[in-house]
């Protein structure tokens, strides 16, 4: 998770997840991602067979790793990874790199293969200390994103409070009295999450809702935008390009 919070919805559970977190799944894991805020992630699949005969050679005393998280009893589901978003930065460009080897080929395969056994070693190298039980994110120089406890309960009633009813007329004031936090406490808790601004955050969720209408019902764009909570259609309409860089008439047009 590269930017943005959301739930992971897996068969078994689900979990909420922030910027700087990696999420491993097994490959019988059927999942379904709901953003809150828009979301930048990278997604890499590869075998399960080769991920847990890497992790067992890599991890060799299983008193030394977290409950559930070694390959010997690990049993698939969600495993979460506090690394700090310079650490998902840093692997993200490296799984790219590896990608562009074998997509190109401008190398030999020996080349190629060389190459990606570098990268990968790398990436053990940058997240492997996360599966050890005394982990802590400070141990590889990553600055923590996900919040606290207490601190992240708040954070996320809030998303879903403005997920839910987009069409109120919040105010950032409205938002630090929900959360019982003054409004610059609150802008802190939003920018220690890795999140925008509340009011900016607001307004991203305006327009995912806005894209859903858009999709999903046949309703005009003025309709739409007073029940995303604008009431001002040219407002909505710059939210909107920002994020989708097209009008609304434009996006129903290609994706319907």
């Amino acid at each position: 998770m590269k930017r943005g919070s959301g739930y992971i919805q897996t068969s078994s559970k689900t979990i909420t997840v922030w910027a700087g977190q990696a999420i491993a799944l097994g490959e019988r894991q059927t999942y379904l991602l709901s953003p809150h805020v828009p979301l930048a992630t990278l997604i890499v699949r590869m075998s399960e067979r080769f991920l847990r005969s890497q992790m067992s050679w890599q991890l060799p005393d299983i008193e030394r790793v977290r409950p559930g998280a070694h390959p010997s009893n690990w049993d698939g589901s969600a495993l979460v990874l506090d690394l700090g978003q310079g650490i998902v930065h840093e692997t993200s460009v490296i799984w790219r790199e590896v990608g562009r080897l074998w997509d190109h080929q401008p190398h030999s395969v020996e080349v190629a293969a060389v190459r990606t056994v570098a990268g990968l070693a790398r990436i053990t190298e940058l997240t492997l200390p996360a599966l050890l039980a005394n982990y802590k994110p400070s141990d590889l120089g990553a600055q923590r994103i996900a919040l606290p406890g207490a601190a992240t309960d708040r954070v996320m009633s809030l998303l879903r409070a403005m997920a839910d009813a987009p069409q109120e007329p919040w105010t950032l004031a409205d938002l630090a009295r929900r959360a019982h936090l003054s409004r610059s406490q609150l802008c802190r808790l939003f920018s220690g999450g890795g999140l925008d601004s509340p009011m900016r955050t607001l307004n991203q969720i305006r327009t995912e809702k806005f894209a859903q209408f858009l999709l999903h019902s046949e309703l005009g764009v003025r309709e739409i935008a007073q029940r995303c909570g604008w009431n001002d259609p040219r407002v909505a309409a710059r939210w909107f390009r920002a994020r989708y860089s097209m009008s609304p008439s434009e996006y129903r047009v290609a994706h319907r």
